[in-house]
Order: structure tokens, then C-alpha cells, then sequence
């Protein structure tokens, strides 16, 4: 599918095209962030709330990425 296809970058990929703000690596998490919070919060939140929430989780991500030191999946860290 194609969201398991944006989740097959290995964790130095994912952090190293983060931290350059490389569009797709950003656009790929959003798209994994957001059908992470739809799958949560359903039926809690409306669309325009979980693009919000999406959104508001990547700039967070973004702005600790360097923080992350490989003890788990990066797709782990970042959901946590």
C-alpha cells in the first residue's frame, strides 16, 4: 500500500532527509502521522483536527530530530 511503502526508509534516512528538510521525508511522516491520528482518534476528531494535529506533530518531530539516538525504530520514536 502506499503507506507502507513511505515507511521503508531506514532510521539514518529518515533522520539525515529530516534534518536536511527534505519535502518528501516531511510529506512521507505527515501522511504516516496522520493515519496514525485518524486511527486513534476516530470518531473524536474531524478532518480539518487531525491535519492539525498531524502537522503540529511534525513541526515537533522536525525540531528534535537530533535528539534521536537509534535505541529504537525512528518511525517508533517519532510516534512516541
Amino acid at each position: 500500500t502506499e503507506l507502507a511503502s513511505k515507511t521503508l526508509r531506514s532510521n539514518e534516512s529518515w533522520v539525515a532527509q529530516l534534518a536536511a528538510n527534505d519535502r518528501h521525508a516531511i510529506h512521507d511522516l505527515t501522511i504516516i502521522l496522520r493515519a496514525g491520528v485518524c486511527k486513534s482518534l476516530i470518531g473524536v476528531l474531524d478532518e480539518h483536527q487531525v491535519e492539525d494535529v498531524a502537522q503540529d506533530a511534525v513541526l515537533k518531530i522536525l525540531s528534535s530530530v537530533a535528539s534521536y539516538r537509534g535505541g529504537s525504530q525512528f518511525l517508533t520514536w517519532a510516534l512516541s
